[in-house]
């Protein structure tokens, strides 16, 4: 039970190491919100004219108040997009593109900072994935894209800096 136990742990830590050492395969791009006036609805508007559609746009505070009584921010919805000309010139070549199609975004307020932040996958992410080269020009033209909804949704929003490479995983000592 003890070895069990032992092997669970190394495991945990191993996996939590990994998911810090991805910070470079997803993009978080924030704006001030403190009028309020950018909502998920907002969002979705604006992605739309930009070129991607937006099939799904999921208010989860309802769910978590349902389910846990207790929310972590004022807004959270989930959100899955796609442009479908550049997934059918990408699924010829690469059929794993299906992985991420829809692409997800993950659109939240910050209260503290009052700001509203869109989360969704980087060109290097998308690429890691779907193992298309980060050169491909369909790719790259989708994470273009994605890159002009997301300034177009939040206007003068920036990304936010995070470490240029990974962090460095944990790792158990044995």
């Amino acid at each position: 039970m003890k070895k069990n136990s032992f092997i669970l742990v190394a495991l945990l830590l191993l996996g939590m190491g990994q998911s810090h050492a991805s910070s470079v395969n997803n993009q978080i791009f924030s704006v001030d919100n403190k009028d309020g006036k950018i909502t998920a609805k907002t969002i979705e508007k604006a992605f739309n004219g930009a070129g991607v559609t937006v099939d799904v746009n999921n208010n989860m505070n309802s769910i978590f108040e349902k389910r846990y009584k207790k929310t972590h921010h004022q807004a959270y919805n989930l959100a899955i997009f796609s442009n479908n000309e550049l997934v059918t010139k990408l699924m010829k070549k690469y059929p794993k593109i299906g992985l991420i199609t829809p692409l997800s975004m993950s659109i939240y307020s910050n209260d503290k900072t009052n700001t509203i932040n869109i989360s969704t996958l980087s060109l290097k992410g998308m690429a890691r994935v779907t193992d298309i080269p980060e050169d491909n020009p369909h790719l790259i033209a989708y994470a273009d894209i994605v890159d002009k909804a997301l300034k177009s949704a939040l206007p003068k929003g920036k990304y936010v800096v995070k470490h240029e490479k990974p962090i460095k995983p944990l790792y158990l000592v044995i």
